[in-house]
């Protein structure tokens, strides 16, 4: 099993967290679409059909974030939802 640490931590996220996280840093600080995390390869969803995708994905990118911030600590969101079209992962706050 894949973990993920920062800053010597291991962060505690799930395995479709952890596929969140990989989605995420194959391109960091690139706006990442719906369709990037539900492609197949993504492996974020073994059975995207069954599920309200909308809803979930949105839920797991939450949940993502929150567990992120917290390790990071910085004060900054470290994923960024642009409304109705994507998130973004942010490796260095802008002030």
């Amino acid at each position: 099993m894949l973990q993920v640490f920062y800053d010597g931590k291991e962060i505690p996220f799930t395995p479709q967290e952890i596929a969140v996280m990989r989605v995420f840093m194959t391109r960091p600080e690139e706006l990442r679409y719906e369709s990037d995390f539900t492609d197949p390869l993504a492996d974020v969803f073994s059975d995207p059909k069954s599920l309200d995708i909308h809803k979930t994905l949105s839920q797991l990118v939450s949940r993502t974030r929150l567990k992120l911030n917290a390790a990071v600590s910085n004060g900054h969101n470290c994923i960024t939802n642009k409304r109705g079209v994507g998130w973004k992962l942010i490796i260095q706050p802008t002030d």
